[in-house]
């Protein structure tokens, strides 16, 4: 796996990663809800719901909880959706009556020889503490993407799953 972070300026998060499978894969993870529910949270965090309306304008929610016990949630529109190489929607965190800024993310899909770049942005953010905490989450749930993407190779190898890589 071959991750590059970036931080730029206080608004923006900007993170390439490799992946071992086509575009059109890596890009279905991001909006089938199952494929979702694998990898979208952080390490001590798990997905207990994931709603997505892909479409311009559409909605989508993914529900979390944490070891502990805690909830939150993330939510926001599609405001573009390119198959397979580009997705634009917007991210705000909510937990109870605490509300994050929205914030606009972008994830463009490359194919690159027998891999796939994937390149994410995330922009809009308040202050540095919380980009930086957003940062490390991303971290943990790309290579979390990049472990659900081997599975599902290991799985389509082994027939036990209908393998489509289209959105």
């Amino acid at each position: 796996m071959n991750h590059r972070e970036t931080v730029t300026a206080i608004r923006d998060i900007v993170i390439e990663q490799y992946f071992d499978a086509p575009p059109s894969l890596v890009f279905k993870n991001w909006i089938d809800p199952d494929l979702v529910s694998r990898w979208f949270a952080a390490d001590t965090f798990k997905v207990t719901a994931a709603t997505l309306d892909v479409r311009p304008g559409g909605a989508w929610r993914v529900d979390f909880r944490r070891d502990s016990g805690w909830t939150y949630f993330e939510f926001g529109t599609f405001q573009e959706i390119v198959p397979p190489s580009r997705l634009v929607f917007t991210l705000t965190h909510q937990h109870g009556e605490n509300k994050g800024p929205e914030t606009l993310i972008t994830v463009s899909f490359a194919q690159e020889g027998k891999s796939t770049l994937m390149t994410f942005r995330q922009s809009g953010f308040d202050d540095a503490a919380r980009r930086d905490a957003n940062a490390e989450g991303w971290g943990e749930c790309i290579r979390k993407l990049s472990e659900s993407l081997a599975e599902q190779e290991i799985e389509r190898e082994a027939g036990k799953e209908a393998f489509d890589p289209q959105p």
